[in-house]
Parts: structure tokens; sequence; C-alpha cells
């Protein structure tokens, strides 16, 4: 909205709890975004704190299904700042 073609993760999360239609994209790639701090964070892969449409995109593709991928891609990311 800001006209740099990406979202934060405070506009993301604001989405998430107003717009149905952003909800209703989540629901229909079965993809459980309850916690939109986490699902943030495994958006935003390059860790700038922004989403831009290549991270959007690829990220729901890598997510998208039962919920048990998203809570492997937090586990995943968790690990690589420990390593």
């Amino acid at each position: 909205e800001d006209g740099t073609g990406q979202i934060s993760e405070d506009d993301f999360a604001s989405k998430l709890r107003t717009d149905d239609r952003v909800r209703a994209y989540f629901n229909a790639i079965k993809l459980d975004v309850g916690d939109a701090k986490k699902v943030f964070a495994l958006l935003d892969y390059d860790d700038s704190g922004a989403i831009d449409i290549d991270e959007f995109l690829t990220g729901c593709q890598r997510l998208k299904g039962e919920s048990r991928k998203l809570d492997f891609a937090m586990l995943q990311r968790e690990v690589k700042f420990l390593a």
C-alpha cells in the first residue's frame, strides 16, 4: 500500500485480521496463519523485515498444504539460526 511493492510484518498481520480475501486465500491453499508473526518470518526469506511479491509467492508455494509443513518449516528456520 505504500508503493514499495513490499509488505511489513505489521501490515501483513493487519491484513490477516481485517481482509476476508487474504484469509480466504490462505484457507484455499490450506495454510494455517493463526500465528501471523511466525508465518511472516517464514515468508520473509531474506530476513529484510518486509516481504516482496517473489518471497510471498515462493513462500506460499513452499508452505501450502497441511499444517505440518508449516511446523516443519518453522523448525528448519530455528535450526538455521542455531547453526
